[in-house]
């Protein structure tokens, strides 16, 4: 973030300053225990916390300047600072975004957003090292694809960055379109159509036309990318939909991408393809060191941005070469000769089911399914854990260890498909780790998923811990 001053932050957020008037900062952080001078400590008010209870934690770690709502926190900060400078404004989270949205302003630099029901974080990576080749880029830091997160993004940004991608989540409509407001990004990717969110939106259908808020202000210069193979994102429907709003790029498999993927297969701990741009009648080969034959969707999303900022395929294929996992995200790691693929980030019956694939494809004496509950998934709950359990008897491993309240339906659908392996049900984490890990042996793969609010990360740690230990020993 280049040097701020108060009085503009001020005017963005119609606030009104206390204390110290002529304040300055380069940087934002919204949890106190990132707090330091030069740093604006915003108070967000959470469902679980109020960060003006944190005022005075922000304060102690040097933190002078303050955006605040509650005007009675004022007199507080003074009496122990008065050198603060204080913003009040009537709701931090939206003064916060017509603050970002002010600063966004000042540069002249590509805009990219990237949403989907499955794979926008491995996406956005992806995209950003592509727009690296070319640009100084940056893009959201880890999964912050909130409201929060958009803002923080955006104070990212200085004078030398050419590039900005933005990683959008949602769960429920006109949230992206309320990103976009103000984002105003000239590309936008959409990586597919999923059964999260049914809680909040109801159908996948409705899901549909929610991610498709992310093209609400695009222009006629602008472009669409997105999985056409995805359900509700055939070319077709797009169109329809979008009734020749911005330009549309489908890319996926079908006769209706434009960027065309053909050949994937995975082999070792990598996944190859070749991608086609057929409108220019260009043929690239890519190779990924990432597990997973669904990123080769996503690297070709990915390439297909670069390609509208003159990045060729051969650089993108280049910049992918080298892409890693992030951190609980199909991360492989190898010890004590196990193998443990520790996708605990997030889940959803997709990419329950991508995971599975993984799975079957890796090489081993026994292959072991630690499945926790899938959340959110509203009146989907029941057939979205059932599907699951019936690609597992599909996939075959040797093992299904389902942990949770709503795991029974992984093993009802598993068994109603006629699963042979080992059928093991868990109501809690400590049950599973209680069974699985006195049975490790050098040559197990044990694939671990579920949705984080689960604490599934948890077990795949205890399997971490103990497979390292057994190594050293």
């Amino acid at each position: 973030m280049i040097r701020t001053d108060i009085q503009s932050i001020a005017r963005a957020c119609g606030g009104r300053i206390f204390g110290n008037q002529s304040g300055n900062i380069t940087g934002v952080v919204i949890d106190s225990r990132d707090a330091k001078e030069e740093l604006m400590f915003v108070a967000v008010i959470g469902p679980n916390k109020d960060g003006h209870d944190y005022l005075t934690d922000a304060m102690d770690r040097g933190c002078r300047v303050f955006l605040i709502s509650q005007e009675e926190r004022t007199q507080v900060i003074l009496e122990k600072e008065p050198t603060a400078s204080i913003i009040l404004t009537g709701d931090t989270e939206q003064g916060l975004t017509w603050v970002a949205q002010a600063y966004l302003e000042q540069f002249d630099l590509y805009r990219v957003a990237v949403t989907g029901s499955v794979g926008k974080t491995t996406t956005k990576e992806m995209t950003a090292r592509v727009l690296c080749q070319k640009y100084h880029t940056i893009s959201t830091v880890g999964n912050l694809n909130t409201t929060l997160g958009q803002c923080l993004t955006a104070f990212q940004a200085d004078r030398d960055t050419e590039a900005i991608v933005f990683e959008m989540g949602m769960d429920r409509k006109g949230e992206l379109e309320s990103y976009c407001r103000w984002i105003r990004p000239q590309i936008a990717v959409i990586t597919n159509v999923g059964t999260a969110h049914l809680e909040h939106l109801g159908t996948r259908e409705a899901i549909a036309d929610a991610k498709l808020e992310i093209a609400t202000y695009l222009g006629p210069k602008d472009v669409l990318i997105f999985n056409s193979d995805s359900d509700f994102l055939s070319a077709e429907t797009v169109e329809d939909k979008l009734k020749g709003r911005c330009m549309l790029c489908p890319v996926g498999t079908g006769a209706d991408a434009q960027y065309q993927l053909t050949d994937i297969r995975s082999e070792g701990d990598g996944v190859h393809f070749a991608l086609e741009d057929r409108h220019r009648g260009l043929l690239q080969s890519f190779t990924l060191p990432i597990l997973g034959i669904h990123n080769a969707l996503n690297a070709s999303l990915s390439a297909a941005v670069g390609a509208f900022l003159n990045i060729s395929l051969e650089e993108a294929s280049e910049a992918l070469f080298e892409m890693q996992t992030a951190k609980r995200r199909l991360h492989v790691e190898i010890a004590g000769g196990v193998t443990l693929i520790d996708d605990t980030y997030n889940a959803g019956p997709d990419s329950m089911k991508a995971a599975l694939d993984v799975l079957a494809a890796a090489e081993g004496r026994r292959r072991i399914a630690v499945l926790a509950d899938i959340l959110e998934l509203g009146s989907y709950l029941e057939e979205g854990h059932l599907s699951v359990g019936r690609y597992v008897a599909e996939k075959n491993p040797d093992v299904l260890i389902a942990i949770g309240d709503h795991a029974k339906y992984y093993a009802i659908g598993a068994e109603e498909a006629d699963y042979n392996g080992l059928l093991i049900r868990c109501q809690t984490n400590e049950e599973a780790l209680n069974f699985l890990l006195p049975e490790l042996r050098p040559g197990d793969v044990v694939l671990v998923k579920g949705s984080n609010a689960t604490g599934v990360a948890g077990v795949a740690e205890q399997i971490r811990q103990r497979i390292k230990t057994e190594e050293e020993s």
